[in-house]
């Protein structure tokens, strides 16, 4: 996938802030998620914005775009503000192509075109007016740009339906769209979910380099490490002993998710004690408190009063927020031999997805999958369950496999339930974990469920409320043999965290796909990848392999990315060179008619001069982008360590070589025809 090269133009040095929040507060029903909430969010900046599921952070979205109603408060937007969204589930018109859904990105610029072409066949004087603004919202050429972002986020055929289209290919063309729409302010709910990680470090570059405005809701913490510069943390308000109003509900942090880390930690250190200082002072005054009642005057109400103030910050200080506690169910202890694929060729309809894969599970192995959306890393799970047959090799189950699968879909839940029916369907207000007795409500309680929440029904719970209310249905099957699909998906940090130390603490064999690259760095002990390689030669057909590598993510990028590298390195060279003998082909065949003559110059139409105006100062700034990258590559410094600033600048040069290729054939025939 290439690199994103954004075009569009660089963050104003104005300083004033594109989008101001002030004394924000939102109910849901008669909950009130929060309230007091302010935030300023200047140009260029990337903002990563976490929270518990279920404070009100999609809502808290809904709220900026307009689409809720606050309790109190108000939303300024900065006057003619671009905004585009990313929604969890990306709305698109499911009867619509590929293109249609791309051109409504680009929908205010061809409206620009079509005024301005009739303006000009009218002979109208606002026609030159009309050039300024396609020129603000990105020029005439948006075919090339059209094509160049369906390319690297690999979108399907542009006449493809978008009803035909999987989740994860819904979600690129929703990315592209944004993209092209070029925006001031974007705003993103989960981004990562459901995309192969390929397509998150392609938009975690893309936000890192764009100059719009970004606000980010999303738990991937490796995303978030990469390509934000502020943290915000959204929390329950609480009141302040001696305070008339709530303390704001969203707290901000200078840098990536490492910085909000360490200003967290210190935080909670310092909260930790003032909770003791104000915890002694309460055992000090509660002491006088209980003495006889003669000392209980109407002059020691103000003491009195103190006291519970006191006790309700000590509660406020001290009190720990709900985390779950996860605790898997006893199974028998595994064979030697667990489970295994020898020679396994699965798929669909008489078309394989995976051909000859060996495969051999280890007692204890936590075992990570990944590789891009459609390529077969959930029906590998289905053919390692038996739940897909296979076309070619064998399935081994050991003696005392019991494999437990849960599904990205979490088919589990039924909306229409309540949270107390989808942990016990039997209708018995007592479950079994371990194979120990214990009541419902106490078991839910180990995943931040209250009583309260019982008789409520799993439709209206958030999703990251539903993903925890899934687990505690899932981890009350005995098993020893766990398949994870996607389990980190609209999880809270509290509740990855808990699920990573449980996985990593499993006594049996787990088997996880996933895209966040943090949480299988945490716990796979082997990666499994499905690798999309580049042909050997042009003509040839891409190739598709399964790497097998010890350790996490990031280990399989450290040792195997270089080789990966220099594959596709040697490709693009060979397309390069292609490309160019077909050009000179061309150029040689048609620039001569019959009897050896030049033909006739066509000349340019009014948007094409501008094109090409446009495309010798585009062409200035990539030679001068080239030479700033190739100074840097001659320096040796830039491979010390492990030598990813030096990959990094190689990889920046490769693309901005390939877009000046694009610029300079397109400029050339041009140029031929002015």
């Amino acid at each position: 996938m290439a690199s994103p090269n954004p075009s569009d133009p660089k963050p104003a040095k104005t300083r004033s802030p594109i989008l101001v929040v002030s004394d924000l507060a939102f109910a849901y029903g008669e909950r009130v998620l929060f309230e007091g909430l302010s935030l300023a969010l200047e140009p260029g900046d990337k903002l990563g914005l976490i929270g518990d599921n279920g404070v009100g952070k999609s809502s808290f979205l809904k709220l900026l775009l307009g689409l809720e109603t606050p309790l109190r408060g108000n939303v300024a937007l900065r006057s003619g503000t671009r905004v585009g969204v990313l929604e969890q589930v990306p709305e698109l018109d499911l009867e619509a192509t590929v293109r249609a859904v791309l051109e409504e990105g680009i929908g205010p610029r061809l409206a620009a075109i079509a005024k301005w072409e009739a303006a000009t066949a009218a002979m109208d004087p606002s026609a030159d007016g009309l050039l300024t603004e396609i020129e603000h919202l990105g020029g005439f050429d948006y075919e090339h740009e059209l094509q160049g972002v369906a390319s690297d986020l690999e979108l399907p055929s542009m006449e493809r339906v978008i009803g035909t289209l999987s989740g994860g290919q819904r979600k690129r063309v929703a990315i592209a769209r944004l993209v092209l729409s070029r925006p001031d302010l974007a705003l993103f709910d989960e981004p990562t979910n459901h995309l192969d990680i390929e397509t998150v470090e392609w938009l975690e570059k893309w936000i890192g380099d764009s100059a719009a405005t970004c606000l980010v809701v999303t738990h991937d913490r490796a995303f978030l490490d990469r390509a934000v510069n502020k943290m915000a943390e959204l929390r329950a308000p609480r009141r302040l002993v001696g305070a008339e109003v709530e303390r704001g509900a969203l707290a901000v942090y200078a840098g990536n998710y490492e910085d909000y880390l360490e200003a967290r930690a210190l935080e909670e250190e310092q909260r930790a004690a003032l909770g003791q200082s104000r915890a002694q002072q309460l055992k000090t005054e509660l002491e006088w408190s209980r003495r006889q009642p003669k000392a209980r005057t109407t002059k020691s109400h103000a003491r009195l009063g103190r006291v519970e103030a006191l006790k309700d910050e000590v509660r406020d200080l001290g009190a720990r927020e709900l985390k779950t506690e996860i605790v898997f169910s006893d199974a028998p202890r595994l064979a030697k031999s667990v489970l295994a694929l020898e020679g396994a060729t699965f798929g669909y309809g008489g078309v394989p997805l995976c051909t000859n894969l060996d495969l051999a599970l280890a007692r204890g192995e936590r075992l990570g999958v990944v590789g891009r959306n459609g390529i077969g890393k959930t029906s590998m799970l289905n053919a390692l369950a038996g739940d897909l047959a296979l076309m070619a090799g064998k399935r081994i189950v050991g003696s005392e496999t019991k494999i437990a699968i849960f599904d990205q879909h979490r088919t589990v839940l039924d909306p229409k339930r309540s949270i107390q029916e989808t942990v016990a369907p039997d209708g018995n207000d007592t479950v079994f974990p371990g194979g120990k007795p214990m009541h419902v409500a106490a078991w839910l309680a180990r995943f931040a469920f209250t009583p309260k929440h019982l008789p409520m029904n799993v439709s209206a719970l958030s999703g990251g409320e539903r993903n925890r209310l899934a687990l505690a249905r899932f981890l009350l099957e005995t098993a020893n043999v766990l398949f994870f699909d996607e389990p980190t998906n609209d999880l809270d940090l509290a509740t990855l965290g808990v699920l990573e130390d449980a996985l990593v603490g499993f006594p049996g064999t787990i088997v996880v796909v996933s895209h966040d690259r943090w949480f299988l760095d945490r716990v796979a002990t082997r990666m499994l990848v499905f690798e999309d390689l580049p042909p050997v030669e042009i003509g040839g057909v891409p190739r598709r392999e399964v790497h097998m590598q010890p350790g996490g993510y990031t280990t399989y990028r450290r040792l195997r990315g270089p080789e990966l590298e220099a594959l596709r390195a040697r490709y693009a060279d060979l397309e390069r060179e292609a490309r160019s003998a077909d050009k000179a082909a061309k150029k040689a065949a048609s620039g001569r008619r019959e009897g050896g003559e030049s033909a006739p110059k066509r000349g340019l139409s009014g948007p094409e001069k501008k094109e090409l105006q446009a495309l010798e100062k585009s062409i200035e700034r990539l030679e001068g982008e080239l030479g700033k990258v190739g100074a840097l590559l001659e320096d040796a410094a830039i491979w010390a360590g492990d030598g990813s600033k030096g990959r990094e600048a190689s990889a920046k040069k490769t693309a901005l070589e390939a877009e000046l290729e694009v610029a300079m054939e397109r400029w050339g025939s041009l140029a031929e025809r002015a």
